[in-house]
């Protein structure tokens, strides 16, 4: 019963004093917008990186592409990224961003937003080379193993080679046959993380940047609002009970 007597007591107020959270609104749309108003135009540069989701699931030792992406947002990612574009880390890395796609994930992608399109497109490119050279750099120890395995089979076979052929020919060719599956994992985990090496690029729309300052102006406003008129109806009511 309390809780809706404070709401009947606030549904009263606000239409009372209503003309407040109308201003407050008013304000606040006037204020989003007009911050905006000066925006540039900027470009979206997008480079996708394919993943092989079954060479990934099939290996718990292999980098998911979530921690890919942690990866292409770490300052060491930024850092090698400039000195590769000649270009500040610090501003490389405030338009820098990444993240999957897919369920499951099979695609990293990584943009960079610029104000000239050439750049964004330049940086992202760059930048999804890079991410395919990270990638390949937290499966090195799984990678270094498996290819471990590969030498030691050719070690292997080389050994039993000098035996007699009757003695050996059994064992050399259940190595080999190891080895072709051996030699196949190594392949594809060093494809797993693949870029085709084509950025695109997408320009920000200023109208609907506008428009959506415009909205949280209208949400910002209205609490605003209900907050002032609220606080106002309690002032009002204990000033009220003062002078009774």
């Amino acid at each position: 019963m309390g809780q809706r007597s404070w709401f009947v007591r606030l549904l009263h107020a606000l239409l009372h004093d209503w003309w407040i959270v109308v201003g407050c609104i008013a304000v606040a749309v006037v204020v989003a917008v007009g911050a905006n108003l000066s925006y540039e135009t900027t470009y979206e540069g997008r480079a996708v990186v394919n993943v092989d989701v079954t060479t990934i699931a099939s290996n718990a030792r292999l980098p998911k592409p979530d921690a890919v992406v942690v990866e292409v947002k770490s300052a060491a990612f930024a850092e090698d990224l400039a000195s590769t574009m000649g270009l500040d880390a610090g501003e490389l890395r405030g338009g820098l961003n990444a993240y999957t796609s897919g369920n499951p994930q099979n695609k990293v992608t990584v943009t960079f937003t610029h104000v000239d399109k050439a750049v964004a497109l330049d940086v992202s490119d760059k930048a999804g080379a890079l991410a395919v050279e990270a990638a390949l750099d937290l499966m090195e120890p799984e990678l270094k193993r498996q290819r471990a395995l590969v030498e030691e089979s050719y070690a292997t076979i080389e050994i039993l080679g000098s035996l007699e052929p009757t003695v050996a020919a059994y064992s050399i060719w259940a190595i080999r046959r190891n080895l072709i599956i051996d030699e196949a994992n190594v392949s594809a985990m060093e494809e797993a993380y693949a870029y085709a090496g084509k950025s695109t690029a997408e320009a920000s729309s200023r109208r609907t940047r506008l428009l959506n300052a415009g909205v949280a102006g209208v949400v910002l406003g209205l609490v605003a609002g209900i907050l002032l008129v609220a606080a106002r109806d309690y002032l009002r009511r204990r000033g009220e009970t003062v002078d009774a």
